[in-house]
């Protein structure tokens, strides 16, 4: 399992991501991994980076975030 308290292990962890039920699953490990919270990283390393289009296609930067 990968570190999900570093930027590098959340960036390997969620490029992984093969569906949005997938990608919301993995947002729930991290939260887990974090004392129930996003990392201060994540908005920047994930959002801001393009990380969710790369890893889920176009448009995908569109899914609702229910808690930060």
């Amino acid at each position: 399992m990968r570190d999900l308290a570093t930027p590098e292990g959340v960036v390997a962890h969620m490029s992984e991501s093969t569906s949005r039920d997938d990608w919301n699953k993995r947002c729930e490990e991290v939260v887990a991994a974090n004392e129930g919270g996003y990392p201060n990283f994540w908005f920047g390393t994930v959002i801001l980076s393009g990380l969710v289009d790369e890893t889920l296609g176009p448009g995908s930067s569109d899914i609702k975030i229910t808690s930060i």
